[in-house]
């Protein structure tokens, strides 16, 4: 929605967003920033009538707070009491979370970012009913935004975990008996015209979709994702470049990570609902669970806030249309890839608050709402192949991996590295976001930090990070004097 086309609401509508982009301090945001914020107003808005404004973070002078702008047809717009958003380099933890933990976890967000040269970094641990949340590093690089801090709440493209809350909704709609996991393909695609050149789409099932025991060949090759990613492409013309290199194994009997499976989910579940998956993701799951901050685009815009995303390898298309590579030493932006090449492969836009409860939702089977025996169903793992020191055997079941006990799904996707696990019976979920792809040549990867967030919870930390977290004569740990942090403020890099 662009301005001209907001001049065409209603004039309450008008008046009442005015009113509210004023008291929010959008007016000093650049013109890119601002379309963006005017797309999510529909979003943040009460049905009827229009009286509240809920906005995931506003500003006030040089702070960013979290609150909401509530609205009056005669009084206008008022703030309630706000909530400041913490800025900069800060943990924080919630009474009776195990404080040994929580300092591990912050020298380990310090790693991270000291030594990895990560941008930014936002994770949050919950143990029980105890949180732990890190954010450090910054949202935007570049000379002209000011090294803007990262903030918990920022937004970002989760990757491939859109493709945990995709499967829940063809779950869903199996139980709600619109389909069953055991259709092929050909009950459903059979009519259209890309389906002749499908191989084994009479054998393929929507069980095997979502467990990719397709056999189908993944549809883009990421060295050319960056550079296919500037232009609009419908789902359907995903498919070919697929289905022409035939299938790699008889459906059911392998398992090949593929994004060409969840680009068919998605055309499944439009196929089923008649409606758009945006719509059909809402309904589902974000709205039961109210989860605001998350979003299924149209469009290369990111709702406000959001971390801008970055990455080494970036590429552009020749003369003759061939992907050109340059690989730097420096990062690139890639914020505003169109979401139409992941599309339900990886395209939702989430925060890190959203996802946590996301994830312990479809873990539950509560969000969207399972049956025992379809929640059952949905964890009929497989094992993928993999089977390391640290992770031990990887299994796939639908839509989420299964690693060490802890349930759901990495995403990786140009300018952002992410990762969402829940362990349902020792109630512990970690999520993680980079604001920077996570597969960067000698980086940490996402899979890389949740790895070592379980070494930290299963006491296995190294005895260097022990004993410099151990506490000094002046109440510094030797980590805080290795930073050259003074006594009198040895408190500040870990807030409560």
């Amino acid at each position: 929605m662009k301005l001209s086309s907001l001049i065409n609401k209603p004039k309450r509508l008008v008046l009442i967003t005015g009113l509210c982009l004023s008291v929010a301090g959008i007016g000093s945001a650049n013109a890119q920033e601002e379309e963006t914020l005017l797309n999510t107003l529909p979003r943040y808005s009460a049905k009827k009538p229009f009286k509240t404004l809920t906005f995931p973070q506003l500003r006030k002078g040089k702070h960013i707070y979290q609150g909401t702008v509530k609205c009056g047809w005669n009084i206008g717009c008022e703030m309630p009491e706000l909530r400041k958003v913490p800025r900069a380099t800060q943990t924080t933890w919630d009474k009776g979370f195990n404080p040994i933990i929580a300092r591990q976890l912050d020298l380990l967000l310090d790693e991270i970012i000291t030594q990895d040269g990560k941008p930014g970094v936002v994770i949050r641990v919950d143990m029980g009913r105890q949180s732990w949340r890190g954010v450090a590093g910054t949202s935007r690089i570049e000379e002209c935004c000011g090294n803007k801090p990262r903030v918990f709440s920022d937004k970002f493209r989760i990757g491939s975990i859109t493709k945990m809350v995709m499967a829940s909704v063809v779950v869903a709609l199996a139980q709600e008996g619109r389909l069953n996991l055991d259709d092929t393909m050909e009950k459903w695609f059979s009519d259209e015209s890309w389906y002749s050149q499908m191989p084994n789409g009479n054998l393929i099932t929507v069980r095997d979709l979502l467990r990719h025991q397709s056999g189908l060949a993944d549809y883009v090759p990421f060295d050319n994702f960056v550079c296919n990613s500037l232009t609009r492409i419908k789902p359907e013309s995903l498919l070919i470049p697929a289905f022409k290199q035939g299938s790699q194994f008889e459906p059911g009997n392998g398992w090949l990570y593929s994004n060409t499976n969840y680009i068919l989910v998605g055309l499944l579940i439009e196929k089923v609902t008649k409606k758009p998956v945006a719509k059909a993701l809402n309904h589902h799951l974000l709205i039961p669970l109210k989860a605001f901050n998350t979003v299924f685009p149209s469009e290369a815009a990111i709702p406000y806030y959001y971390a801008s995303g970055y990455m080494n390898l970036a590429g552009h298309l020749d003369s003759n249309g061939n992907c050109i590579h340059d690989q730097t030493t420096s990062f690139r932006d890639t914020t505003f890839i169109d979401p139409s090449l992941p599309w339900t492969a990886g395209g939702v836009i989430s925060n890190v608050n959203d996802l946590t409860e996301i994830v312990k939702g479809q873990v539950m089977g509560t969000y969207p709402k399972l049956s025992p025996a379809f929640q059952k169903e949905r964890f009929q793992f497989v094992y993928t192949g993999t089977d390391t020191p640290k992770t031990g055997r990887i299994y796939y079941a639908l839509g989420m991996y299964d690693i060490k006990g802890y349930r759901g799904h990495i995403g990786q996707v140009p300018g952002y590295g992410s990762a969402a696990y829940y362990h349902q019976e020792q109630k512990i979920a970690i999520v993680i976001n980079m604001n920077s792809y996570s597969g960067d040549p000698g980086k940490k990867t996402s899979t890389d930090i949740f790895l070592e967030i379980l070494d930290i919870l299963d006491g296995k930390w190294d005895q260097q990070a022990r004993r410099e977290l151990s506490l000094l004569p002046d109440g510094r740990t030797h980590h805080q004097a290795i930073l050259g942090v003074k006594p009198e403020h040895k408190d500040r890099l870990m807030l409560r």
